[in-house]
C-alpha cells in the first residue's frame, strides 16, 4: 500500500504520475483483493482506492532493455518512488546512484519495511509484521489480552506520508540548488515516530506501558480516556476534567477516584450504559468534555460531516462503472471544485504514450514488447 498511496497523494497534488508495472501481472493489488471483493470488469477495490489519476506503463525491469527504458523515463522525472526490498534496485541497475548520475535533480525516494541496514533489512516489510515488531500491539486491549493489531494498514499509511514529505522536501531543495538526492523512509521508522511520546516516556522511566483491567483507551493516560457502551451504541471520551464528567453523568464524587483509572472507567461505564449516545455526547460536550459517537462505516459515510466536506467521491471507471471511493484529503482555496477524480489505469494502458515522451517510436515500443521487455 505504501508506494501506491504515496504516488496517488502526489497525483492529488498535481503530479503527473507514471506507474511502472510488470507485463502480464501488474501491481499486486490488481490480483489480490481484500475481502475477496471484485468489481465489474475484474478490478479490485484496493487497486481503485490507491491508483487514481495515474498512467500505467509495463516494463520488465529484469530485462536489460526494459531496465534501460525505465532509466530513460527517470531521466525526465522530478520524483521517483520505489518500494522494493533493499538490494533489488542495485541488482536491476536502477538504484539512486545510477539514476542521480543521469538526472542530478531527481528526488529518489525508497520505501522499505525495516530500513536499509540491520539483520531484518531483507525481510518482507509487511504491515502486520511491522506492527508486531514496533511494540504497538502490546498497547491495545485489556490486561491479559494477547497482542492486538490495528485493523487497518497503519504502517503502510504512515510510510506513504513520510515518502511524500521526503519527496517534496527534495523537490523544493532541487528548485533552489539544482541538486536532487536520495531519501529513505521505512514503515518501522514511521510506526516508531507515531509512538514517539510513548517510547520517549518509556526511555525516560524504564517503565513499559501497562494495559488496564478495563478497556481504557491509552496505556499511559488516565481515565476517563476510553470508549464506553451506551444504551444504543458507544461513546468515546477523550481528555476531560473528572469534575465535569461527574457532573454530566450524575456522579459528583468521581474526582475522588482519580488515583485508580480502572475505578474511574467502571464508574463512567456504569452511568453511560443507561442512556443514548447522542444524549451523552451533548451532555458531555456542553460541559467542555471532549466526547463523540463511535460510528461504523454504515453511519460514518452518510454522516453530514463526511458529506459536507466531500470526503467520499465517485470515480467513473471504464470497466467497473461508478465506484465510490475516499476523496483526496486536500482542499485548496477553500474548495474542491478544481479536483476531478480520474480513474486508475488499465494495465499497460499508457505504455506507448509514455515511452513516446521518452523518445521511443511506435516501432521501438513494439520491439520492446516482442522482446519481452515491455
Amino acid at each position: 500500500m505504501a508506494g501506491p498511496a504515496a504516488t496517488q497523494r502526489l497525483a492529488d497534488l498535481g503530479a503527473r504520475v507514471v506507474k511502472v508495472e510488470a507485463p502480464g501481472t501488474g501491481d499486486f493489488s490488481r490480483r489480490y483483493p481484500i475481502s475477496d471483493v471484485w468489481l465489474p470488469g475484474g478490478t479490485t477495490t484496493s487497486f481503485v482506492a490507491l491508483n487514481r489519476a495515474k498512467r500505467s506503463v509495463t516494463l520488465n525491469l529484469k530485462h536489460p532493455r526494459g531496465a534501460e527504458a525505465f532509466r530513460r523515463l527517470a531521466d525526465g522525472c522530478d520524483i521517483l518512488i520505489q518500494n522494493f526490498r533493499p538490494g533489488v534496485v542495485e541488482r536491476l541497475g536502477i538504484d539512486s546512484d545510477a539514476l542521480l548520475a543521469r538526472n542530478p535533480r531527481l528526488a529518489y525516494v525508497s520505501i522499505s519495511g525495516w530500513g536499509s541496514k540491520g539483520p531484518l533489512a531483507g525481510h518482507p516489510g509487511q504491515d502486520l509484521l511491522i506492527q508486531a515488531f514496533s511494540g504497538l500491539m502490546w498497547n491495545v486491549g485489556n490486561e491479559g489480552d494477547p497482542p492486538i493489531p490495528a485493523p487497518v494498514f497503519v504502517a503502510d499509511a504512515i510510510g506513504s506520508h513520510l515518502a511524500v514529505e521526503g519527496a517534496l522536501a527534495v523537490l523544493y531543495d532541487a528548485a533552489r540548488t539544482g541538486r536532487g538526492r536520495a531519501v529513505e523512509v521505512s514503515l518501522l521508522g514511521g510506526l516508531l515516530e507515531a509512538q514517539a511520546q510513548e517510547i520517549a516516556t518509556y526511555l525516560a522511566t524504564g517503565r513499559s506501558p501497562k494495559r488496564s483491567a478495563e478497556r481504557v483507551g491509552h496505556t499511559m493516560l488516565a481515565s476517563p480516556y476510553g470508549v464506553y457502551p451506551t444504551a444504543d451504541g458507544y461513546v468515546a471520551v477523550a481528555m476531560a476534567d473528572l469534575g465535569a464528567v461527574g457532573e454530566a453523568i450524575g456522579a459528583p464524587g468521581l474526582d475522588r477516584l482519580a488515583h485508580d483509572r480502572d475505578a474511574v472507567f467502571r464508574a463512567v461505564a456504569a452511568a453511560l450504559v443507561g442512556g443514548r449516545s447522542d444524549e451523552w455526547v451533548l451532555s458531555l460536550t456542553e460541559r467542555g468534555v471532549w466526547a463523540g459517537p463511535v460510528l461504523s462505516y454504515d453511519s460514518m459515510v452518510t454522516h453530514p460531516q463526511v458529506i459536507e466536506n466531500g470526503l467520499v467521491t465517485v470515480i467513473e471507471h471504464p470497466d467497473a462503472g461508478e465506484v465510490r471511493v475516499v476523496a483526496s484529503p486536500f482542499v485548496f482555496d477553500g474548495s474542491r471544485n478544481g479536483w476531478a477524480p480520474e480513474p486508475p489505469p488499465r494495465l499497460g494502458e499508457h505504455t506507448e504514450e509514455v515511452l513516446a515522451e521518452a523518445g521511443y517510436t511506435s516501432a521501438e515500443v513494439a520491439g520492446l514488447r516482442a522482446d519481452g521487455a515491455a
